[in-house]
């Protein structure tokens, strides 16, 4: 018998002992990663990595980890993650193969495809920062792919749905709609395929998904709380700006229909140039 997880953990050894199973099949490894380097992984009780190795060979548990090599693999955890969202005519992102890019049916505000992922991927939340642009042309990384910013920008995304972002890629970032869904929701997607491989290939074998591993991350939050609103584009004095000014022609509630115009000059305006400017602007910073 096989029980498939995305980690080992050892609420995932004692489902897999109560369920005579001989091997766990798993995406991320659970020895002689660099996330492991200062801790040593002998056989003992009283560390955390040393405890669970114990626990294993107690148990005579044999263990697969896949990681990277599941990453890159067709049908692997990041062609389970743009498939999950929707996302048709796939390629790689990188070279690694590491990464999807793809498209949607058809191009939709941000707001209602981040309604998307938390449904489709059952987020409890996920973070992001609104580049500008609505969604159609997506790269995917599941799990910790910020350094594949670069990637999209250049293969002209839109939008790339990874996770574990630092602060400093939503602040830099621009052009491009980031969003971090959590590095279970976007990696465990491939465990059910996982499963439906194996056994596939092995029918006389008893394989099946973990029912206890659950996301390690939790979330608090206050029912009413009023959202982060919007970062809205401020021109310090010193700052060249554009001739003629702009102002909105039209706004509506939903953020992806504004629309930006040249402003029309009137009669009582003291300069042909002179135009209204949002409110937003600090009084000191209107032209």
């Amino acid at each position: 018998r096989v029980l498939v997880a995305l980690d080992v953990t050892p609420a995932v050894a004692a489902e897999a002992a109560e369920l005579g199973a001989d091997l766990i099949v798993a995406h991320h490894p659970v020895m002689n990663v660099r996330w492991h380097e200062r801790e040593m992984q002998p056989l003992r009780d009283d560390t955390r990595l040393g405890g669970l190795l114990t626990c294993l060979v107690r148990q005579d548990l044999s263990v697969i980890c896949m990681h990277t090599n599941l990453d890159a693999a067709e049908g692997g955890v990041n062609d389970c993650l743009a498939q999950k969202l929707g996302l048709s005519g796939t390629i790689p992102l990188n070279e690694q193969k590491i990464g999807r890019i793809g498209t949607l049916s058809c191009e939709i505000p941000l707001e209602q495809f981040l309604h998307d992922v938390v449904k489709s991927l059952s987020c409890r939340g996920l973070r992001y920062r609104d580049g500008g642009r609505p969604v159609h042309r997506v790269a995917v990384g599941g799990g910790a792919c910020g350094e594949y910013i670069p990637h999209a920008l250049a293969q002209g995304c839109d939008t790339f749905v990874t996770s574990d972002l630092r602060y400093n890629d939503f602040l830099d970032t621009r052009g491009l709609n980031l969003i971090d869904a959590g590095h279970f929701p976007t990696e465990d997607v491939v465990c059910p395929e996982v499963v439906h491989r194996l056994q596939k290939a092995f029918p006389d074998i008893c394989v099946s998904k973990s029912a206890v591993h659950r996301d390690a991350v939790q979330y608090y939050m206050i029912e009413g709380a009023a959202a982060t609103p919007p970062i809205t584009p401020a021109w310090p004095p010193w700052w060249p700006r554009p001739r003629p000014p702009i102002c909105p022609m039209t706004t509506s509630s939903a953020p992806s229909t504004r629309r930006w115009a040249p402003a029309t000059p009137t009669t009582t305006s003291p300069s042909p140039t002179r135009a209204t400017v949002p409110a937003a602007w600090p009084s000191s910073w209107r032209p």
